[in-house]
C-alpha cells in the first residue's frame, strides 16, 4: 500500500450453506481497519452480497476485519483491492471514506444493471422522462449506514444538435455550482456532491429541464455513497503487526495483497 492514495475494496458473501447447517440468517459486522464498515445481514443463501469502500491509504497496510456479534459465524467469499487516480472521487481523504450504496447504469445494453459494466459502454445509452421535464430518483439506505449521502451522476449527450439543460438537486439541494448542466455531445461528464446531504431518511435525486431547454433531462449512470467516517485511526502503521495471532491472512507489502484480514 501507498499511504495518500486511493483504493478500492470490495468485499462479497454468498452463504451457500457452506458448513451445512442450513442457517436462515447471519448477520456479522465488517470493519475496515478500526472503523465499522457495514453490518453485514444475510438471509438467502443463494443470492451474493457486495460491498465497496473507496478509502485513502493513512500506512502501508489496510486491515479488513470480520467481527462476530453473535448472529451466526462470519464469513467471506471474495476480498478485491484495486488501486485508484488520485483525481477520482475527490471527496475521499485521511478522515472520510465512502460506502457504495447503489450504482445504477441506467439504460443497460442487455437490460441487466452491472456493477462491472466498463464505462464506456455505460456512457453510450440513457435514460429520459417521456412527456414530463423532470427526472427523479430515491435511495433508500441499508440499515446501520449513516444518513449522509454523496451522489456522483455521469452524463453524455447522444443526441446531436441538441438543446438540452437542466438543473440538478439533491434533497432539494442545487449542484453544479447552481448553474442548469448541459451535456456534451458524445462527451462524458459528472457532476457530484461536495456536503453530504444529511438528516435525511433517504435520498433524493431531481433532474429538472429549464424552460429554454427543448429536450428533457438525461441521465447515463449514477452512484450513490454513504459515509464512512474515519475517526478512529491507528496510531503507528506498525500497530497492526501486533495482530497476527488474530487473523487467518497476514500479507505484507510487495505481494498481491497487502491485507489483514482478522477474525476477532
Amino acid at each position: 500500500m501507498t499511504p495518500g492514495l486511493k483504493y478500492l475494496i470490495r468485499a462479497t458473501f454468498l452463504y451457500g450453506n457452506y458448513d451445512f447447517e442450513n442457517s436462515p440468517s447471519i448477520q456479522f459486522d465488517l470493519y475496515l481497519g478500526v472503523n465499522l464498515w457495514k453490518t453485514i445481514r444475510l438471509t438467502d443463501p443463494t443470492s451474493y452480497f457486495l460491498t465497496e469502500a473507496i478509502t485513502e491509504a493513512t500506512a502501508d497496510l489496510i486491515s479488513v476485519c470480520l467481527v462476530n456479534t453473535g448472529r451466526g459465524t462470519p464469513f467471506i467469499s471474495g476480498l478485491d483491492l484495486r488501486p485508484m487516480l488520485a483525481s477520482l472521487y475527490p471527496l475521499v481523504n485521511a478522515s472520510r471514506s465512502l460506502v457504495l450504496l447503489n450504482r445504477f447504469n441506467m439504460a443497460p445494453n442487455d437490460g441487466v444493471n452491472d456493477h462491472f459494466e466498463i464505462p464506456s459502454k455505460v456512457m453510450q445509452t440513457a435514460v429520459y422522462p417521456v412527456n414530463s421535464t423532470k427526472m427523479e430518483l430515491s435511495f433508500t439506505p441499508d440499515p446501520g449506514d449513516l444518513n449522509e449521502f454523496y451522489a456522483v451522476m455521469y452524463f453524455a449527450e447522444l443526441q446531436q444538435n441538441a438543446s438540452r439543460h437542466f438543473s440538478v438537486f439533491l434533497n432539494g439541494a442545487l449542484l453544479n455550482d447552481a448553474k442548469p448542466l448541459t451535456p456534451d455531445f458524445l462527451t462524458s461528464d459528472a457532476i457530484y456532491s461536495i456536503n453530504p446531504s444529511a438528516g435525511y431518511g433517504e435520498l433524493n435525486i431531481s433532474l429538472v429541464a429549464t424552460e429554454s431547454s427543448t429536450l428533457p433531462p438525461l441521465l447515463n449512470a449514477v452512484e450513490v455513497f454513504s459515509t464512512m467516517r474515519n475517526t478512529n485511526v491507528a496510531t503507528d502503521g506498525g500497530d497492526g503487526n501486533l495482530l497476527p495471532r488474530h487473523c487467518s491472512w497476514f500479507l505484507h507489502e510487495g505481494m498481491q495483497w497487502v491485507m489483514l484480514f482478522c477474525f476477532l
